[in-house]
C-alpha cells in the first residue's frame, strides 16, 4: 500500500496516502472492503475536508460510501479516515476486472480534489 497522491494550488497543498486495504468475506456471501487513508497538510494554509470514497468495478458500476469528515487540518498536521463498502455476492466478481478506488476530497471551494488508485485483481479472494 502506501500509495500517495500530491495536490496543491494557491497555498493549499496536501498529500493523500492509501494506508491499508482489506477484503473480507461475510457470512452471507458478500464481501466487506475496508480501506484507510491519511491526509497530510503540506501547505501554508489550513484545510478542512470531507472525503467521499467509492469503488468502481470493471463494468463501471460504482459502489459509493458515506462521506468521511476529516476536520480542520493545520499546516504540518494530518488526519486519517477509514471506510468500508459492502459488495453483494452478485457484484463481487466484477471487482476482479480493473477495479478502482476513488476518493474525492471536498473542501469549501467548489472544485474538489480527486485521486484514483487501481486495485490489483489478486487482492480479491474468490
Amino acid at each position: 500500500m502506501n500509495q500517495s497522491a500530491v495536490f496543491g494550488q494557491e497555498g493549499y497543498e496536501f498529500v493523500a496516502t492509501l494506508d491499508h486495504f482489506t477484503v473480507e468475506p461475510t457470512g452471507s456471501g458478500a464481501h466487506t472492503i475496508t480501506f484507510g487513508f491519511t491526509v497530510k497538510n503540506t501547505g501554508s494554509k489550513g484545510i478542512s475536508f470531507v472525503a467521499y470514497p467509492r469503488i468502481i468495478d470493471g463494468t463501471g458500476t460504482e459502489y459509493p460510501e458515506k462521506g468521511v469528515f476529516l476536520g480542520a487540518i493545520s499546516p504540518g498536521g494530518h488526519a486519517s479516515g477509514t471506510s468500508s463498502v459492502i459488495i453483494s455476492p452478485d457484484s463481487y466478481p466484477a471487482l476482479s476486472q480493473h477495479a478502482v478506488l476513488k476518493i474525492r476530497f471536498q473542501e469549501v471551494k467548489p472544485i474538489p480534489y480527486e485521486v484514483s488508485w487501481g486495485i490489483d485483481p489478486g487482492t480479491f479472494p474468490p
